[in-house]
């Protein structure tokens, strides 16, 4: 068997490629719509993007798709926030297909939280699905940025 492992590389570059989770590197940098994401909430710069939190972002993202793409529970497990992990009870099937990221379109931070519209299609040997959008979501725990689908946005005074 070999082991997969994930470099993630950060650079801004147009490509339009899609990334495949397992793959040594991905192809683009996170992406927006318009003119770039605005990071909002607390703690951010009002007028500048974070780059290194869409990365992160990314990155998160890539380590749990790579994890589920090898079925391997204890990697898709710690992949996940610490509220998430639980829903994590086996691993998918194996005739499932692969998760291919296609991209980012936009990220919006609230606080501690994030939400990421992403496209993505399944591979299944030859074959592969549309790509379809869907939103995703992160939670910063512990400094860093982690894959979080039952993440709420912060909830201000």
């Amino acid at each position: 068997m070999i082991a997969l492992v994930l470099t993630v590389v950060v650079t801004r570059t147009s490509s339009d490629d899609p990334v495949i989770a397992g793959t040594s590197s991905p192809s683009s940098a996170p992406t927006s719509t318009s003119d770039g994401p605005s990071p909002s909430g607390t703690g951010s710069e009002p007028e500048s993007t974070d780059y290194t939190a869409l990365a992160g972002i990314r990155a998160a993202l890539l380590a749990y798709i790579t994890a589920r793409n090898a079925r391997d529970v204890g990697r898709m497990r710690d992949a996940v926030c610490t509220q998430s992990r639980e829903r994590i009870t086996g691993a998918p099937p194996s005739d499932g297909g692969n998760i291919v990221l296609d991209g980012f379109l936009d990220t919006v931070f609230d606080g501690n939280v994030a939400q990421s519209e992403v496209v993505s299609h399944l591979e299944k040997g030859t074959e592969r699905t549309a790509s379809e959008k869907s939103n995703e979501r992160f939670l910063k725990e512990q400094g860093s940025w982690i894959y979080c689908p039952d993440a709420e946005p912060d909830i201000g005074t």
